[in-house]
């Protein structure tokens, strides 16, 4: 463990650490962003309450509605056996050229046993280039892209919305 040694109390590097590697830390979220990265993480290690917590706070306090944590609060809905809600927000995503939302919404409609629906839907994912061989719903991840980076090179490019408290331990 001398990786986290070199990066010290990091908050973004332990939430990197939780989504690689699955660790068990603990994060006080404090900003959207990292909200967001701690919710992810958390449906992936099954802690399905907490997770959507902080979804549900990032979708209806907070009025974010990136296709990511909308996408993945609808499928905290579908395990959760509330299927208006999870299929109202697969919906609202339709105008997004993303399949998972019509995978997952195809999915819903089978565990419904709406065939014709669900087939019409899985063919929606099909023209988006989207396949699974999932029998769950498939999450989108959230932006990583400055994340990484961030982790990588230790720089922060003062035009990312990276807030530099992410590089105070």
């Amino acid at each position: 463990d001398f990786v986290p040694f070199l990066r010290g109390e990091s908050k973004v590097y332990k939430l990197y650490q939780m989504v690689t590697i699955d660790n068990d830390l603990k994060i006080n979220a404090e900003t959207n962003y990292e909200q967001e990265i701690l919710a992810y993480t958390l449906k992936k290690q099954h802690k399905y309450d907490e997770a959507l917590a902080l979804y549900e706070n990032l979708y209806y306090n907070q009025n974010i509605r990136n296709i990511a944590i909308a996408n993945n609060l609808a499928n905290l809905y579908y395990l959760y056996d509330e299927d208006a809600r999870a299929e109202d927000i697969y919906k609202n995503l339709f105008y997004k050229d993303r399949g998972e939302p019509y995978f997952n919404l195809a999915l819903l409609k089978l565990k419904n046993i709406e065939y014709l629906k669900a087939g019409e839907y899985m063919e929606e994912a099909r023209k988006r280039n989207f396949m699974s061989m999932s029998k769950e719903p498939v999450d989108i991840m959230p932006e990583t892209k400055k994340f990484y980076n961030l982790i990588i090179t230790g720089k922060v490019n003062s035009r990312d919305p990276i807030k530099l408290i992410f590089l105070l331990p």
